[in-house]
């Protein structure tokens, strides 16, 4: 069997370490009290949201997503040069004032997805995903109930991004790590919310063993350098490390990748990374991200903890690890 999938977010992140730059002054602002409720679309296992910014059409379907360190809008859908810009934008519950936002023709203009929504603004909130209620809700205040189903991420990377058109900002930290247990192997993962599959490298791959893995056939995935074919497959328990018995999930949907494609990670954040976790996994649960403490709530209630199986119509994949 053979699936043929569309990367939206094809376009690279390079982020350049040591040079001496001048400091971005662009203060990041909010109005509103947080709270709302938004739900969202689920159809291709990655947060779609509606989004508005000051640019015609005026609104579009925007990705929520944790593997971007930036918030990113498509020129075939907005009416803009390509460059980094401050526009006024409204979503989420909140309107933005003059939001630090990179304008690039990354994907195809018959495609539904004008842009996403990044760390850049995520981490300026404690934000929870309900993934069961299909829902996305940001807060401004710390979460105050009480809970042990707790686990620790780290922020890591950064660097400096340099637009297509030479325009350049200063990236912070912004990759989610975190500690995994894949079929009983402690492994560092990266938690992206805009990845449809789960991801692991070939050669951890190697190391699992192949034996009684059932072959979903291939993923096309097309980057701007052209078509990656990648195996289908999946995992037959994941879990958090700190919670193993709670978030284990058995038969999650997984593709396989040469280690080169996680290279730039490793670039990045000096980390070795060997996994990435999509919304195969993440489906399952309710995931609050608190950045002051760096820890994630995880919900455990029973209907929550079902395995999901069905194919998406077509992947999504984090552009930050494309390569040119």
């Amino acid at each position: 069997m053979f699936f043929r999938t569309i990367i939206y977010t094809a376009i690279c992140i390079f982020l350049f370490f040591g040079l001496s730059c001048s400091e971005d002054r662009i203060i990041f602002q909010y109005e509103g009290e947080g709270g709302e409720t938004i739900p969202f679309n689920f159809d291709d296992y990655v947060p779609v949201i509606p989004f508005a910014i000051a640019k015609e059409p005026g609104s579009g379907s925007f990705v929520v997503d944790t593997g971007s360190p930036i918030n990113l809008v498509d020129i075939g859908h907005f009416d803009s040069e390509a460059g980094i810009e401050t526009v006024d934008a409204t979503g989420l519950g909140f309107f933005f004032p003059g939001l630090k936002m990179v304008f690039e023709d990354w994907t195809d203009d018959v495609h539904l997805i004008g842009g996403i929504i990044g760390v850049d603004l995520l981490q300026h909130f404690n934000w929870e995903i309900d993934y069961p209620g299909k829902s996305i809700t940001l807060f401004i205040e710390q979460f105050t109930d009480e809970t042990t189903d707790l686990v620790d991420f780290e922020l890591a990377g950064g660097g400096r991004f340099r637009a297509v058109n030479g325009d350049e900002t200063n990236i912070g930290p912004n990759r989610h790590l975190v500690q995994m247990k894949v079929e009983g192997e402690n492994v560092l993962c990266l938690l992206d919310t805009g990845a449809s599959f789960n991801v692991v490298s070939q050669s951890l791959m190697d190391k699992l063993g192949w034996q009684e893995r059932p072959d979903h056939g291939s993923i096309e995935i097309v980057t701007i350098n052209g078509i990656i074919s990648a195996p289908l497959t999946e995992i037959h328990d994941l879990a958090f490390e700190q919670l193993p018995q709670e978030t284990n999930i058995k038969n999650t949907l997984t593709t396989v990748m040469d280690d080169q494609f996680f290279f730039p990670l490793y670039a990045e954040t000096g980390r070795q990374i060997d996994a990435l976790l999509g919304g195969t996994y993440l489906s399952n649960f309710k995931l609050g991200f608190s950045y002051p403490d760096r820890t994630i709530r995880i919900s455990k209630e029973e209907e929550i903890r079902k395995s999901r199986t069905q194919l998406p119509r077509r992947m999504r994949f984090p552009f930050s690890l494309l390569q040119k």
